[in-house]
């Protein structure tokens, strides 16, 4: 009977072990694909910015006078909220490391 009870603890120890060892939250693949779209589309727009830079070099080249003053340059979507959003994932990152090293001095692996 000890032997069974002591078995079903150590089950319950080990199935409680593998629910604090799971992967990180389902939200962090989410956060990174919104973060490639958004690269995705600053990469294209400085691509179309070059591109009509450098038909601008060409017409002077050729002569052809063109308005040189800088183009108001639209503000990125995610400027604001983007260091909220870097501070949050040091946050999450840093507990982690502190579960694991908690679960370490716990379970003495």
């Amino acid at each position: 009977m000890a032997i069974i009870r002591s078995l079903s603890v150590f089950v319950l120890g080990l199935f409680l072990w593998g629910l604090l060892h799971s992967p990180t939250p389902a939200q962090i693949p989410s956060s990174v694909s919104t973060r490639i779209s958004r690269l995705e589309s600053e990469n294209s727009m400085l691509r179309s910015r070059l591109s009509r830079l450098e038909s601008d070099v060409a017409r002077l080249g050729r002569g052809a006078g063109v308005d040189l003053s800088p183009a108001p340059l639209p503000a990125p979507a995610g400027t604001t909220a983007e260091p909220t959003f870097d501070r949050l994932a040091t946050l999450v990152i840093e507990l982690r490391e502190r579960i694991v090293a908690l679960e370490q001095q716990v379970f003495g692996s």
